[in-house]
């Protein structure tokens, strides 16, 4: 069975996209497939993701008849997954070292395969500025216990600095009702169930990185 999914919803990044799948591409280690899904982006994005899935049989390039907005395209993605954890990342985001979801792997290995692993990511902005978004704590996956689950998970609301058990996240499946951010940018909660399994990762040495303007 494949390993992990991991999904990238792709609209108006024809300056990112490329560089994003070419990094999860390039991920070794595990059993992988990439769904990246084009919300009818009025960009190239399609072809570039096209592209790509022509040269790899790894990834999959759905395509929406018109933009139902990021929710929709990750729940498209969603029904079509086979992996037994999912991974969201944007299409203006790339993973920086090759051994990044191998490592991630071996912590759901070794912490039980939990419904929900947290891990730490960094930001790095076009004008140079960049800042690591850590979990804290001590090096090494650690379990979270009943009393702490609902803030650790609430603490980072972005869905891309966690990994998902398939199982945990397809009853439910994503929020497509943005909320609203203070920049005027709509934003879909990932899913934050209260489930025993949840476990999350402090701050690492491994990160993925996040592209925003600035």
């Amino acid at each position: 069975m494949t390993r992990c999914s991991v999904i990238v919803p792709v609209r108006s990044a024809e300056p990112y996209v490329d560089e994003c799948l070419r990094s999860v591409r390039g991920q070794a280690g595990l059993d992988l497939e990439i769904i990246a899904v084009d919300d009818a982006s009025p960009d190239r994005c399609g072809a570039i993701i096209d592209r790509h899935a022509r040269e790899s049989d790894r990834l999959t390039a759905p395509h929406l008849a018109r933009s139902l907005g990021v929710g929709h395209a990750r729940n498209e993605a969603i029904a079509r997954a086979r992996g037994e954890h999912l991974l969201f990342l944007d299409a203006d985001d790339t993973y920086r070292d090759d051994d990044i979801l191998a490592a991630l792997d071996a912590d759901l290995a070794a912490t039980g395969d939990p419904d929900v692993l947290l891990f730490d990511y960094e930001e790095r902005r076009p004008c140079g500025l960049s800042r690591r978004i850590g979990l804290g704590g001590a090096p090494g996956p650690r379990s979270v216990s009943g009393a702490e689950r609902t803030g650790v998970l609430r603490a980072s609301w972005v869905c891309w600095n966690k990994a998902y058990r398939r199982d945990f996240v397809v009853p439910s499946r994503w929020p497509t009702t943005p909320r609203w951010t203070a920049g005027g940018a709509p934003r879909s909660r990932p899913p934050t169930g209260t489930g025993p399994r949840e476990r999350w990762r402090p701050c690492t040495a491994r990160s993925r990185t996040a592209r925003n303007a600035c």
